[in-house]
């Protein structure tokens, strides 16, 4: 794998650094579920899942990724078609303070998906367009919920996630380099203090040991006894909260990136709860700066 190509798998300058110091090579399904994992542009997830096939000695594995790229091709496809009109497309905007999506009014609704997306771009934001039913039809589900494809983009106009009931994706199931558990490599120890990576305020502290996660591997590899997943490749993080508590997440190592706190009342914080996870420290000095975090970010 060049550098380029671990750059988009591996959104982590410190988990790629890893790879590099220690040699780590990937089997064909890893680099598949990391493309797949990614978040990388569609079109570009697939170009590269393309490669990975017609090079891929895993017969298993060729047809697995062919099947997932003529889905989704059948999706896109099917996500267009609307020339009876009966459905609509409905356009969100990201809100960037929620993390949510909420509904453009007036202006929301379309007929055509592509003029949906058209004032989507141009809004500079990343958005999302819903395809509805507009009347009662068998594909709409017994909550009467009329959604039947959705398509996520990025702020620049590219197609980063889609979701469909017109094309089930039987693709991404059990055993499937979609769904499958993958060993990633993991530099992090218990006690390390991290951050998402990205352009992200989420620092955290990692709550995994080292140990944990050799013993979770050693027994994952008797898959009858215990059958992992893709859940299992996460490891977990507890996240620092506005009000200085901690919450904890489960994330994959690929996308966190040591971070080094310095004198703030923030990294102050995250440095004695770094202590307690190694042992040291202790709850009055926790206390103590978490009590003084909260009073700088009243000053905020």
């Amino acid at each position: 794998m060049d550098i380029e190509e671990l750059k988009a798998k591996i959104p982590s300058e410190t988990v790629r650094q890893y790879v590099l110091d220690t040699g780590w090579t990937f089997t064909d399904m890893q680099r598949a579920a990391l493309l797949y994992h990614s978040g990388l542009p569609l079109e570009q997830q697939c170009s590269w899942l393309r490669t990975v096939r017609d090079k891929t000695k895993d017969e298993c594995l060729r047809k697995q990724i062919t099947e997932y790229l003529n889905l989704k091709e059948q999706g896109f496809q099917a996500f267009k078609e609307n020339e009876d009109r009966r459905h609509i497309y409905v356009l969100r905007i990201k809100d960037e303070n929620e993390g949510q999506y909420y509904q453009i009014q007036p202006q929301g609704y379309f007929f055509r998906w592509d003029a949906a997306y058209a004032c989507g771009k141009q809004s500079g934001y990343p958005f999302q367009i819903e395809k509805c039913a507009t009347c009662d039809e068998e594909r709409a589900s017994d909550d009467n919920d009329s959604s039947v494809a959705a398509l996520d983009f990025s702020a620049d106009g590219k197609a980063s996630y889609l979701w469909s009931r017109e094309v089930p994706f039987d693709a991404e199931r059990d055993g499937s380099f979609t769904y499958s558990f993958y060993e990633v490599p993991n530099p992090f120890e218990r006690g390390d203090v991290v951050r998402l990576a990205g352009e992200t305020e989420d620092y955290g502290i990692i709550e995994t040991s080292q140990q944990h996660w050799r013993e979770a591997l050693e027994r994952y590899k008797n898959p009858k006894k215990f059958p992992p997943d893709y859940s299992d490749v996460q490891i977990r993080v507890g996240f620092l909260n506005e009000d200085g508590t901690f919450s904890h997440a489960h994330i994959n190592p690929i996308a966190l990136e040591r971070y080094h706190p310095d004198d703030s009342p923030m990294d102050k914080l995250l440095l004695c709860a770094s202590d307690l996870y190694k042992g040291k420290g202790s709850l009055d000095e926790l206390y103590y700066f978490t009590m003084e975090y909260r009073q700088f970010k009243e000053k905020c």
